[in-house]
């Protein structure tokens, strides 16, 4: 741990050369959890948050297939802890994956709809919490294998945002099949648009990082194909997460007769 900023990685044995080079990338000490059972994402992702030190100040979790921009480790740890106070607690996902960009001359987007995927920074006071909410609230046996749409359901029950950057501190390099088993490529590109490759120590962080007035993003951290898959048990079964969450159960109806696949 430097500075108060945790790290570590979920990963699966047939990404090992690739985990590892993230690793060496970061150039710092990384807690790594292996799925060898192939419990699916979550399972791994669970285990990383689970481990995060009681007295860490942010728990950042990376996964195995990325690139992250030079000087990123000396970057995160400088900005989480020397801008916790416009940062207010909110959740940060570095690879910015979507089109959005934020206001003319700034840098950061706050989001609705949760985190997404390659590294995620939680503060770690709010880990317990996230993890006792998502056992207590989310099926077991649900098919979302995702290991960020639980920590999204999580903020947007508690009206929570997140903070994304632009350009994206992380580059997913997209040339492996989702571990999740999800066709990925139809809901959303495997790679960010914004990333540059360039050192985070040429932009000014601080530009656009308070509050912003505009909130983008849909409610439901989610696809449509991972909220048709959330709701459509609704009627099978009268405990289903959404209804313990209080959210709107009812099927959309341009859903109704549509594959989740």
């Amino acid at each position: 741990m430097s500075g108060g900023v945790s790290y570590c990685q979920m990963t699966v044995p047939e990404r090992d050369n690739g985990a590892r080079l993230v690793r060496e990338q970061l150039d710092r000490r990384v807690d790594v959890h292996i799925d060898r059972e192939h419990a699916g994402p979550w399972s791994s992702a669970r285990r990383a948050w689970a481990a995060t030190p009681p007295d860490c100040a942010w728990r950042v979790l990376l996964q195995d297939d990325i690139e992250l921009a030079p000087s990123f480790a000396v970057t995160i740890e400088y900005f989480l802890i020397r801008y916790a106070r416009q940062i207010a607690q909110r959740p940060i996902m570095f690879y910015n994956g979507l089109r959005d960009e934020p206001a003319a001359g700034e840098h950061w987007i706050e989001r609705r709809d949760g985190v997404q995927g390659p590294v995620i920074a939680m503060p770690g006071k709010s880990v317990p919490h996230m993890l006792e909410w998502c056992d207590r609230y989310i099926r077991p046996d649900t098919t979302v294998r995702s290991s960020d749409i639980r920590p999204s359901l999580w903020l947007e029950s508690f009206g929570m945002t997140a903070l994304c950057p632009s350009p994206s501190w992380v580059q997913h390099k997209g040339n492996e099949p989702s571990v999740n088993g999800t066709k990925s490529t139809k809901s959303q590109p495997r790679t960010s648009p914004s990333y540059t490759g360039r050192p985070l120590g040429q932009y000014d962080w601080r530009r656009g990082l308070a509050r912003p007035g505009a909130v983008v993003g849909h409610p439901l951290g989610a696809s449509s194909r991972v909220r048709f898959d959330l709701w459509r048990t609704w009627h099978d079964r009268p405990d289903h997460e959404l209804a313990r969450l209080g959210l709107d159960p009812r099927i959309p109806a341009e859903w109704q007769n549509r594959s989740p696949a």
